[in-house]
């Protein structure tokens, strides 16, 4: 095994201090706090001990390439004798630091080879104190309506001026989606902003970034607009973004061609924010479960957990409009018997649970009973399981927020019922 640990000069003597003498300590690292996981990666906060003299907290991404297929993917990807993307992300990230581009501040990388071929590899960085992602932050904006004309309109401006910073300083991110986009409101209730994990095809260019690749880098922030339904806007972020107060005839035509652009990009982006949803969902189950003041109910079968959905036909009409059908299809690699199906049809606020076919499901969810009623019951193990691809959708993604949040509330209707 051949192993390679880079970290920042002034960070060596807390990372020391924190445990964190080898590759293998960090790619080890526990945390209660996973801010997104996938089948090849995951991101972790961690908070320092101040008494460290390091940041107050930071963030671990850990690339796990743990199959054969998956680091023959990415050899063909230029990993074999070329640099692991966490080695590449550091150094983007150094060179925009060094632009004064707000963005994260990278701590460390380190990677581990075997035979030239990369199995694992992590870059730490400093966190944001009371930051989250722009598209959190818009998924919460627009759940609890929260978020008045005037503080949209000075988040739009804020956004549009840092991304003209960035092009103007030579910075091409490359995947300018909203989940990579740090938010933090300040006192005077102005926005703090900070780009980070810039993509595979970002570039830097000597002087400003060329307008081809402004496109793409628009497209793909207005592909994020379009895939949470946000509405309005794109005007006065243009106008913010070009300085003026009026678009002439040559920024409209720009604007066209973003949207143009944007438009395939925001299907795929809509099931990533379904998902991303469904995550922030679940991490919120899961500080719940380990408050002891909050009531949530726990499932220890499958066969309870659809009882609870079948039973509970008092919750509120509001989370569906419309009839929607969600197939389940659980297989546990360490059973025999063959699959266990049910069909849930949601409708005008009532549930029918049926082992009956339904014709045209919605949406498909492929789980193991395990992995499910992690998720669902708020268990930290689930995070791993995720990581594993246990759980798999297919279909209309975009009605997983609507499931989980129906969901969330038969649930705690149940914890309330089992309590009286």
């Amino acid at each position: 095994m051949q192993q390679r640990l880079v970290v920042a000069t002034e960070d060596r003597a807390w990372i020391e201090k924190y445990g964190w003498r080898s590759v293998e300590d960090v790619l080890a690292c526990a945390s209660e706090e996973v801010a997104a996981v996938s089948r090849t990666s995951d991101v972790v906060h961690v908070p320092i001990d101040a008494a460290m003299g390091g940041p107050g907290s930071v963030f671990v991404k850990r690339y796990l390439y743990h199959e054969r297929s998956q680091r023959i993917k990415q050899m063909f990807r230029g990993t074999l004798f070329g640099k692991s993307r966490a080695r590449i992300e550091y150094e983007f990230l150094q060179e925009m630091c060094s632009r004064q581009v707000p963005t994260v501040r990278p701590i460390a990388y380190g990677e581990i080879r075997k035979r030239g071929f990369l199995r694992e590899s992590f870059i730490i960085t400093e966190g944001m104190e009371g930051g989250q992602s722009l598209d959190i932050f818009a998924i919460h904006a627009r759940r609890n309506r929260m978020l008045a004309h005037a503080a949209k309109m000075s988040l739009i401006r804020g956004l549009a001026t840092i991304i003209r910073r960035m092009h103007d300083a030579g910075v091409q991110h490359g995947g300018l989606f909203w989940r990579n986009i740090l938010v933090r409101e300040q006192a005077d209730g102005s926005y703090e902003f900070l780009m980070l994990d810039p993509d595979s095809g970002a570039r830097l260019f000597a002087s400003q970034v060329h307008l081809a690749n402004v496109m793409q880098d628009l497209s793909a922030f207005v592909a994020s607009a379009m895939a949470l339904d946000v509405r309005g806007g794109l005007r006065s972020f243009m106008c913010a973004y070009y300085q003026v107060t009026r678009l002439t005839s040559q920024h409209r035509q720009m604007i066209a061609r973003v949207v143009e652009h944007a438009h395939p990009l925001a299907s795929q982006e809509r099931r990533r924010m379904a998902v991303t949803e469904a995550i922030d969902w679940f991490r919120d189950r899961v500080k719940k479960t380990q408050r002891q003041s909050e009531s949530m109910r726990t499932f220890a079968s499958l066969d309870e957990f659809f009882d609870v959905l079948q039973s509970c036909e008092s919750a509120s009409g509001k989370v569906s409009k419309k009839k929607l059908t969600f197939q389940f299809s659980f297989s546990d690699s360490d059973q025999v018997h063959e699959k266990y199906q049910r069909f849930v049809v949601i409708e005008s606020g009532r549930v029918t649970v049926s082992s009956a076919r339904a014709l045209k499901p919605d949406m498909v969810i492929h789980s193991d009973a395990k992995t499910w009623l992690a998720l669902i019951s708020g268990r930290a193990d689930a995070y791993v399981r995720l990581r594993a691809g246990r759980l798999r959708m297919q279909g209309d993604t975009s009605l997983l927020p609507i499931l989980v949040e129906y969901i969330d509330e038969l649930s705690q209707l149940a914890a309330s019922n089992v309590g009286k």
